[in-house]
């Protein structure tokens, strides 16, 4: 075998144990030559193959390895994937059930019933939404009982302050209006009245004799008697919501008219006048007549802000002086 002895002999001389090289007797093709030594003689035997079969089975075997890994990496990628979708899908749905609870929507529950971690987790979401909303059901009954007596007390409170008011506004006796009460209105009816120049007229009257009645007939009888002189009054006075009835001190009384002139502030006296004599209430003691009587002052003005709402119970009071001065039982303007 005389080709490329400088590379055998080489190969030899280093105890190789193979070599690639060209041979002679194969055309020159490329070989791998395996180099075996006999034991017990100084000779070599060489064998010699085609480089593309002696590869041939390594070839075959990175071939075969190379295909079971690609296997191998599928199959994994494949279990990989079914474990993911076992594992998200859970949680995703389990997530999506939180979002819709902390929504509003209480009654909502997890559907899962695995004993694994995440069955685990679903029980123990389950229970604590249970829990919250029974706490959050007692705690709306709880603000409905609480809105509900709240309700009760402000009407309470309300009724409260309105009988307060009325004890404060009204006269004890006769529950018609008192001093403080008309003394309020009469200021605001002023202003009001002063903007829209429109009249405002007042009628100021007293029981004629009332101290002779009180002392033939005693103060219950005498106050019986201001109670249905009051009564009376607001009777009449019923259709004209507008006008305020006071009690102004003693057996003195006030009928404060908004809107209306002398005219028809003359008709309610006269009205309040014929309305007690058909009460006919005894009064022995009386140099007038022998029933109660009334004695009228009556005045009339258009409010203006130059003038104190105060003259026109001035003007109220010389009227009813006028009145009394011509002998009582009648009624003057002033």
């Amino acid at each position: 075998m005389a080709t490329n002895e400088s590379k055998l002999k080489q190969a030899l001389d280093n105890e190789q144990s193979y070599l690639i090289a060209s041979l002679e007797a194969t055309g020159n093709q490329v070989n791998m030559i395996a180099i075996a030594r006999l034991k017990y003689k100084p000779w070599s035997v060489l064998f010699a193959q085609p480089l593309a079969v002696a590869l041939a089975p390594v070839e075959k075997q990175i071939y075969d390895t190379m295909l079971l890994f690609a296997i191998i990496a599928s199959v994994v990628t494949f279990i990989a994937c079914v474990i993911g979708q076992l594992l998200t899908k859970p949680i995703i749905y389990l997530t999506n059930i939180v979002f819709q609870f902390t929504a509003g929507n209480l009654d909502i529950r997890a559907k899962i019933s695995s004993k694994d971690e995440i069955g685990q987790l679903a029980k123990s979401f389950n229970n604590m939404a249970l829990q919250l909303q029974t706490s959050f059901e007692t705690l709306e009954q709880r603000v409905q009982e609480r809105t509900a007596e709240l309700v009760i007390a402000k009407e309470k409170a309300e009724n409260v302050n309105q009988k307060l008011e009325q004890l404060v506004n009204l006269d004890g006796l006769t529950q018609v209006a008192n001093r403080r009460c008309f003394d309020e209105r009469l200021q605001a009816e002023w202003k009001r009245l002063a903007r829209e120049q429109q009249p405002l007229s007042l009628i100021l009257f007293d029981v004629d004799k009332f101290k002779l009645y009180n002392d033939y007939y005693g103060h219950l009888k005498g106050d019986d008697c201001l109670i249905k002189i009051a009564q009376t009054m607001q009777q009449i006075l019923h259709h004209r919501p507008a006008d305020l009835v006071a009690r102004y001190g003693g057996e003195e009384f006030l009928v404060l008219l908004p809107n209306t002139d002398l005219v028809e502030a003359i008709k309610v006296a006269q009205s309040i006048q014929q309305a007690i004599q058909n009460q006919a209430i005894p009064h022995a003691q009386s140099d007038i007549k022998n029933i109660v009587t009334l004695s009228l002052g009556i005045t009339s003005v258009i409010p203006t802000c130059d003038i104190k709402p105060d003259t026109l119970i001035a003007s109220a009071d010389k009227a009813l002086y006028n009145a009394k001065q011509k002998g009582r039982d009648r009624y003057c303007t002033h």
